[in-house]
């Protein structure tokens, strides 16, 4: 446990002077070359010698030239302890950090993308925790570069939360932590991936899942990994580390890889971390029940030596829990049938985010139809498709207003619906007087004031809550 100390400045702070040495290990594919150039000089410039024992690079298989020899020769030519390792395919992140840590020979890792900045003196408030407890592990406040002026931009940096969905969001500090606003604080889920570990405690917990594929859910799986077996995870307001904007890297981010593969790492989280809970992610996104998570073996024997699930989420993200409370509950789902003509249903015509739909001839199961025709209404009050992160939403307040599909965000707005079962209508935004309606003549979907004699602007669920409904409207 990190201990308070005072509300001593940042620059003001002294630390003790035998810290443990450092393997910095930084993993990049198909980076820019000034971004990677930057990243590099930017940790040497700003690391003590005395700590810094070696910085280890892994490239993740690029196919960039520059990436290659003239790397090489520029390492060589420029610095004494840094080091490339290749792998010899495409592997992913985890993968690629994984070959660095058995390479590294000092006692700390610290794992850092290839697109980043640190700040001044930004080594010392990580390793000092680790030092008087070796099962602390430690973040920087993770700064913004701006994608356009690559520019540094700081923040104020909060604890880690999740939706059931596991996207990633950040809740204030608690009021304790603000009591003391430059010392170190406990989170629940590390924000980038971005943090200093005590090497055996690392190899204890088995490092990085090597049944990952490619990207996504590497925080997830450490995050809980660390609480649930005796570590604990800390924020540093006094070490900084600025993170380029993913739009302006040339490294794939998660939303640019295949979902299957995202889907399946959340998957392999979720049977081997989240025990009960693990239920109220997969009834979240139907696809989970036709992706094989591959072998578990390995990292199930990591978790049997470990606390629960339940009892991370009451003791350690109790306000993740407080702000997403898991819910199988709905209001309504399946398909949306129209009452002025019940041979259609609203469905997605199988298009992408941002795009329009309309309507089809419906499903002949309404309670369980098809993707394209699934909807549901739940806890957040918004119409979503059957993987449950798109939503329908309305961004344009005008007659007529074509409804598209879009990125859920979870706060109401133009993406607030209700469904009022004795009427039929469904309501859209805080105030509920514009509705969905079916336009008979070209078969759009649009969204009108509301008219209970309209019949094509009424509408039937395949299921209801008829008692949730009628409660939510009194």
């Amino acid at each position: 446990m990190v201990e308070r100390k005072s509300k001593v400045k940042c620059e003001d702070r002294e630390y003790a002077g035998n810290l443990p040495r450092v393997s910095i290990i930084i993993t990049f594919f198909n980076e820019y070359k000034s971004v990677l150039l930057r990243t590099l000089h930017s940790v040497v410039n700003r690391t003590s010698p005395e700590l810094l024992k070696e910085i280890i690079l892994v490239d993740d298989f690029s196919d960039t030239d520059f990436l290659d020899k003239p790397l090489n020769e520029y390492v060589a030519a420029h610095f004494t302890n840094v080091r490339i390792l290749r792998m010899l395919k495409h592997s992913g992140r985890s993968h690629a950090r994984m070959l660095g840590a058995r390479s590294a020979t000092a006692p700390v890792l610290v794992f850092m993308d290839s697109h980043i900045e640190v700040g001044d003196n930004w080594l010392p408030p990580l390793l000092e925790p680790i030092m008087l407890n070796n099962r602390t592990v430690m973040c920087p406040i993770i700064d913004r570069i701006n994608e356009q002026t690559l520019r540094y931009q700081k923040v104020v940096g909060g604890r880690g939360a999740f939706d059931w969905n596991l996207n990633y969001s950040e809740l204030p500090r608690l009021p304790e932590d603000m009591k003391y606003p430059s010392e170190p604080f406990k989170n629940p889920i590390m924000k980038g991936e971005l943090f200093a570990i005590f090497s055996k405690f690392f190899w204890k917990l088995k490092g990085y899942d090597n049944g990952f594929n490619e990207y996504g859910g590497e925080q997830f799986e450490l995050s809980f990994k660390i609480w649930m077996c005796d570590g604990e995870i800390y924020d540093a307001p006094c070490s900084r580390v600025a993170h380029i904007e993913a739009n302006y890297r040339k490294e794939d981010d998660a939303e640019s890889k295949p979902q299957k593969f995202i889907l399946r790492n959340y998957k392999r989280v979720a049977e081997v971390w989240m025990g009960y809970y693990k239920k109220y992610l997969f009834q979240n996104n139907i696809k989970y029940s036709r992706i094989s998570t591959g072998d578990l073996t390995k990292q199930k024997a990591v978790r049997s030596k470990c606390k629960s699930f339940e009892w991370y989420l009451d003791t350690v993200a109790f306000d993740t829990k407080k702000k997403y409370p898991p819910s199988l509950f709905k209001y309504a789902e399946g398909a949306i049938q129209n009452m002025g003509n019940s041979n259609f249903c609203v469905d997605t015509l199988s298009r992408q985010v941002r795009s329009t739909i309309g309507v089809s001839s419906c499903a002949e199961n309404l309670a369980s139809p098809h993707e394209q025709q699934f909807w549901s209404i739940g806890w957040t009050q918004d119409l979503r498709t059957s993987d449950d992160e798109i939503c329908l939403d309305v961004p344009m307040r005008k007659i007529n207003a074509r409804v598209k599909l879009w990125k859920c965000h979870g706060q109401g707005g133009n993406q607030h619906w209700i469904y009022d079962i004795k009427t039929k209508l469904l309501r859209n935004g805080s105030h509920g007087k514009r509705c969905l309606e079916m336009l008979p003549h070209n078969m759009h979907l649009v969204v009108n004031k509301c008219n209970e004699t309209k019949q094509y602007m009424k509408w039937i669920f395949g299921f209801t809550n008829r008692t949730a409904l009628e409660n939510m409207l009194t």
